[in-house]
């Protein structure tokens, strides 16, 4: 019985640190950021970068409304920015890298994340998308639309 228990033990905490618990695959801070959609009928670009003590923040694209930002923000916003990486599970996206090249007029996105520590997500889909892009694409845009 002992043996079992403590196989189960050993079970648990190997699942435990292979899963992360949901955390980031890195604790260090994001100092790049960029994500891009669209397709025929518009694209949007975000990037985030940091440069010393500011971020450089560029937005740019068509989809119904002029976009065209170029500015230097406060770091707080890269702590901002992990939040909702962290919270939408972003990291699980790296490798992803999807087509469906029967459909000619659709959209795609391409994902880049880099962190102090040198770690990368990465992520890319032509017509395909990745579970809850939608709600992900949304939790971004109302990011970037939050800053001022």
């Amino acid at each position: 019985m002992k043996k079992k228990l403590l196989l189960v033990l050993l079970l648990i905490v190997g699942l435990v640190t292979l899963t992360g618990c949901g955390k980031s695959k890195t604790d260090s801070d994001i100092t790049s950021f960029r994500f891009s959609f669209g397709g025929f009928w518009g694209q949007t670009e975000y990037n985030l970068y940091k440069e010393g003590d500011k971020v450089h923040y560029t937005a740019s694209g068509y989809n119904g409304v002029d976009l065209n930002i170029d500015k230097k923000i406060d770091t707080s916003y890269l702590d901002k920015l992990k939040k909702v990486v962290d919270d939408k599970d972003l990291q699980d996206w790296d490798g992803y890298d999807e087509r469906n090249d029967d459909v000619l007029d659709g959209d795609g996105f391409y994902l880049e994340i880099i962190y102090e520590d040198g770690t990368t997500v990465k992520a890319s889909g032509s017509n395909k998308f990745p579970d809850d892009y939608d709600k992900v694409k949304e939790a971004l845009q109302n990011f970037f639309n939050e800053i001022k």
